[in-house]
C-alpha cells in the first residue's frame, strides 16, 4: 500500500512493496527515498531505495533512475555497494533498487575520529580501496561522476565502500544533461565537467583526489561564496599545497594529490589503478603495508583503536628508517626521519630507535694520562720545555666540504676559508651540513663549488649567503642564509622534487592545429615562436604523449613522443595532401 499526505509532493511508502515488507526510512535523497526493508522470499534485510512517484510519471527521471540500477548491476567488487535485484513492471509498479544494508556511517560522519590530519597514511590506505572500486567500474565503461564522502560508506565491519551511481554514465551513452551533473557535490566536480565535458574516468580520480584532499588537510582544496565562485575556483584557482596546512604529510603523497587534482585530464593519473599503485608504493617504501587487516579493526572502533594503530604505523616507518640507513640509502632514509619529526610531539620517536650506551673507560684512561703527565712537568720541567721547544707547530686542519659522491670545485669565495697546516683560524666558523635528493649543482654567491652531489659540508664565516641548487630535470631551488651567531651545525635538506616543464616546437610545411593527447594546444607556426609548455609531473623526468598534428585537406599525422623535463623537443614534419594520399 501506498500511502499520501495531501498537500506535499512526495509520497510515503507503507507496508509492502512487491515481495518486500518495509521497515523504516533510513534516507531520503532528491530523486528517491530509502527504506530498511525485508526480503521475504529470500529471509534477508535489505536497502530498498525506491523512486518517488511523482518523479516516475517523467520519462528522464524514470530513465536516469533504471540507469543507476542498470550500473550497480554490472559491478561486483568488494568496496561497491552490492545490488540484489531491481524492479520490473510486471513485479510492482513501483521502480525500486534493493541493495545490501550496511550499517555504519559515512566517510564525511567518520572522518573527525579517523583523524586522517595527523595519521595521513591511514587516509591513503582508505583512498586505496575506493580507488581499486573506481578501477573495477571503470573497466566495465562505467562513470561515477559524485565522488564525495557521503558517497562512501565506512561500515561497522571497517570496510570502505563505494554508493550511489545515481548520475553514473556507461559507455558511449549520452551524458546527462547539465542540471543532471550538477547533482553531485560541487566540491569535488572536475573542472573540465565544469565547463561542460563530458565525465571520464580522470574526472572520478579529480574528484578522489580532493578527497584525499581534505582528509589530510581537513581543507577542501576550492572554496566560494556562491556556487559560481566555487566553480570558478575550481576551474581557474590552484589549491594549495597540502604541505601548507598539515606538518605531517610527506611530500610523496602530497605529490599523489597534487597530481590527481592537476587541471588537465592529460597530467592526472590515466587510470584509478594507476593512482591506487601510486599511493601503495608510497606506503611499500615507508614500510607500510598498504592492505594490512589491522586497518578494518581500526575503521570499525577509531576511538579505541586509532592511537595503537598510529602507534605501530610510526613503528614501522622508524624501522624502514634503519634499513636504509644500513644500505646507505641516505635520501630515502631523511624523507622517513622528516616524517618522524613531524609526530615527535605526540609520539616519542626516539623510543623506536635503539639507544647507544655510553662508555666511560675512554674518559677514565685519559684522566689518567692526564695525571701522569702533569706530574712529569712538575718533575721536570726543564725536559718537558726542551721538548716543546722541539715540535713543531702544527694546529689541525679543519676541512671546507666533505662530498659522498663527487669531489666539489675548489671555492674562491674568501668567505670559503680552507685551512692549510701554516695558518691559525683567526675567528670560528660556522659549519653547514647540506643533504640533497637526488642531486645537485651547488652555486655559492653566483660561483660553482660542487657538481652533482648528494651532500655537501661548508664551513663559513658570519654573514649573509645565497646558495642556488640546480639539477638538469628539476627547477633550481635558492636559499638565502644569514649566519649571525656560530651555533652548532646547522642542517640543511634540499629536495630537488619540481620537475622543469617541457616544450615542443613543430615545423611543419603547412601551419597545423597541435593536439597532445586529444587536446588542442595551437598551432605549428605558433609553436616555433613560443613552443607549447607540457608539464612534467613532480619526481618524474619524462613522460610518453600522443602528438596530433593536422590540417584541413592534408592527412592527420600521429607521432607517440618522449618529453624530457627542461628540454625542447622539436618535431619536423611534412603532412601529405588528402588528394596525393589517396592516389598513394
Amino acid at each position: 500500500m501506498i500511502t499520501t499526505s495531501f498537500g506535499t509532493p512526495k509520497k510515503e511508502y507503507q507496508g509492502k512493496i512487491a515481495h518486500y515488507r518495509l521497515v523504516r526510512k533510513i534516507g531520503q535523497g532528491g530523486m528517491s527515498a530509502v527504506y530498511e526493508a525485508f526480503d521475504e522470499r529470500l529471509q534477508r534485510s535489505v536497502a530498498l531505495k525506491l523512486l518517488h512517484p511523482f518523479l516516475a510519471e517523467m520519462p528522464e527521471y524514470r530513465a536516469r533512475f533504471l540507469r543507476e540500477a542498470q550500473a550497480c548491476a554490472r559491478l561486483a567488487h568488494p568496496n561497491i555497494l552490492q545490488i540484489f535485484d531491481i524492479s520490473s513492471l510486471e513485479q510492482s509498479p513501483e521502480l525500486y533498487i534493493a541493495t545490501e544494508l550496511l550499517s555504519g556511517g559515512t566517510l564525511k560522519e567518520a572522518a573527525p575520529l579517523i583523524n586522517g590530519l595527523e595519521l595521513p597514511e591511514l587516509s591513503a590506505m582508505i583512498i586505496v580501496q575506493i580507488a581499486q572500486a573506481l578501477e573495477h567500474a571503470h573497466d566495465k565503461g562505467i562513470v561515477h561522476r559524485d565522488i564525495k564522502p557521503e558517497n562512501i560508506m565506512v561500515t561497522n565491519e571497517g570496510l570502505c565502500k563505494l554508493m550511489d551511481f545515481g548520475i553514473a554514465s556507461i559507455g558511449s551513452d549520452e551524458s546527462l544533461t547539465q542540471s543532471g551533473t550538477l547533482l553531485g557535490s560541487l566540491a569535488h566536480v572536475a573542472p573540465e565537467v565544469v565547463k561542460g565535458k563530458k565525465a571520464t574516468p580522470q574526472s572520478d580520480i579529480f574528484s578522489l583526489s580532493t578527497v584525499f584532499y581534505w582528509l589530510v588537510t581537513n581543507k577542501l582544496p576550492f572554496n566560494g561564496d556562491s556556487p559560481h565562485a566555487l566553480l570558478k575556483a575550481i576551474t581557474d584557482n590552484q589549491a594549495k599545497r597540502p604541505q601548507l596546512l598539515s606538518p605531517y604529510i610527506s611530500d610523496s603523497l602530497a605529490a599523489i594529490v597534487e597530481r590527481g587534482m592537476n587541471k588537465e585530464p592529460e597530467d592526472r593519473y590515466q587510470s584509478a589503478g594507476e593512482f591506487a599503485l601510486a599511493i601503495e608504493s608510497v606506503l611499500m617504501t615507508m614500510g607500510i603495508n598498504p592492505h594490512t587487516k589491522r586497518l578494518s579493526v581500526v575503521l570499525s572502533d577509531p576511538e579505541k583503536e586509532f592511537a595503537g594503530f598510529k602507534e605501530s604505523l610510526i613503528k614501522q616507518m622508524a624501522e624502514q628508517k634503519r634499513v636504509y640507513e644500513a644500505n646507505k640509502a641516505d635520501a630515502d632514509a631523511l624523507i622517513l626521519q622528516c616524517r618522524l619529526n613531524a609526530t615527535s610531539e605526540s609520539v616519542d620517536v626516539k623510543a623506536f630507535f635503539p639507544r647507544k650506551k655510553t662508555k666511560y673507560w675512554p674518559h677514565i684512561s685519559l684522566t689518567i694520562l692526564f695525571l701522569l703527565l702533569l706530574s712529569l712537568i712538575i718533575g721536570d720541567a726543564r725536559l718537558i720545555k726542551e721538548r716543546i721547544i722541539a715540535l713543531p707547530h702544527k694546529p689541525a686542519s679543519l676541512p671546507v666540504s666533505s662530498l659522498e659522491l663527487t669531489p666539489p670545485l675548489p671555492p674562491k669565495s674568501e668567505d670559503i676559508i680552507p685551512l692549510s697546516e701554516k695558518e691559525t683560524p683567526s675567528e670560528k666558523l660556522q659549519t653547514i651540513d647540506i643533504t640533497i635528493w637526488p642531486f645537485a649543482t651547488v652555486m655559492l654567491d653566483g660561483k660553482v663549488i660542487a657538481k652533482d652531489t648528494k651532500r655537501i659540508e661548508l664551513n663559513v664565516k658570519k654573514g649573509v649567503y645565497h646558495l642556488s641548487f640546480s639539477h638538469p630535470y628539476a627547477a633550481t631551488m635558492e636559499k638565502t642564509l644569514a649566519i649571525e651567531d656560530i651555533k652548532a651545525t646547522m642542517k640543511l635538506n634540499i629536495f630537488m622534487s619540481k620537475s622543469k616543464p617541457a616544450m615542443l616546437t613543430v615545423k611543419s610545411n603547412v601551419n597545423a592545429d597541435i593536439a597532445i593527447d586529444g587536446n588542442f594546444k595551437g598551432s605549428s607556426k605558433k609553436s616555433t615562436e613560443r613552443p607549447i609548455v607540457i608539464p612534467i609531473p613532480d619526481k618524474t623526468h619524462s613522460l610518453i604523449k600522443e602528438v596530433i598534428i593536422q590540417e584541413n585537406g592534408y592527412k592527420p599525422l600521429v607521432v607517440k613522443t618522449e618529453f624530457i623535463a627542461g628540454q625542447t623537443k622539436i618535431l619536423s614534419v611534412e603532412l601529405v595532401p588528402l588528394i596525393s594520399a589517396q592516389k598513394e
